[in-house]
């Protein structure tokens, strides 16, 4: 039977060492070069595996899309939770990275270093060759406010995923604030704050 219900199903990535650094050094972790494009600990590894084992996200035909952010603590999550999904079509998208465009931790791999590294099924259409790295601490410089850039990312992405996949089931490996905003845009304001690895669900109509 045909329905209008979209339902999103999102995880967080796992702990990442600018997570750890930030524990101890505060938001300088974020622009720490040592966290560029920051990585799973071994912690956020285990979070992720454990995800896994417990099934949680069901199988691979549970879902009718696959999305994740294109930074690496996300690849690195989807892969080891869902491990079916390096088999089958994933749709990386830079609209589901975080805000903060100027932090070390957010700048992602470039475009031909992705597209040689990753399973050739996955779909790297949502990325651009010019890393938005730069772009978004432009917009920055030029006065813009950023929760209001990022929120209109979020609301773009998720425009665009109702309006060509609705009434499916989508699953969408992301970060903290970018779920965050999600809720706030598609779910009347809902506040969320997801830990490392935390799934969350949500439906649309």
């Amino acid at each position: 039977m045909l329905t209008n219900k979209t339902t999103f199903v999102f995880i967080r990535h796992g702990q990442g060492t600018h997570n750890i650094d930030y524990e101890k050094y505060g938001e300088h972790a974020y622009f720490d070069e040592s966290n560029i494009n920051a990585k799973l600990t071994e912690v956020g590894r285990n979070q992720a595996i454990g995800v896994c084992n417990s099934g949680k996200l069901g199988k691979i035909d549970d879902y009718d899309y696959i999305f994740c952010s294109p930074l690496s603590r996300c690849i690195n999550t989807l892969m080891l939770a869902f491990p079916e999904s390096q088999q089958n079509k994933v749709y990386l998208d830079d609209r589901l990275m975080e805000p903060q465009g100027d932090c070390a931790c957010n700048k992602r791999q470039e475009y031909d270093e992705l597209i040689t590294t990753l399973p050739d099924s996955w779909d790297f259409s949502g990325v651009g060759q010019t890393n938005p790295f730069n772009y978004l601490k432009e917009g920055y410089q030029l006065g813009l406010s950023g929760n209001s850039i990022f929120l209109k990312r979020v609301k773009e992405w998720g425009d665009e995923i109702l309006e060509k996949y609705r009434g499916s089931r989508i699953l969408v490996c992301s970060h903290h604030d970018f779920i965050r905003g999600w809720f706030q845009v598609f779910q009347e304001g809902k506040l969320v704050s997801p830990k490392n690895c935390e799934i969350l669900y949500a439906e649309c109509f």
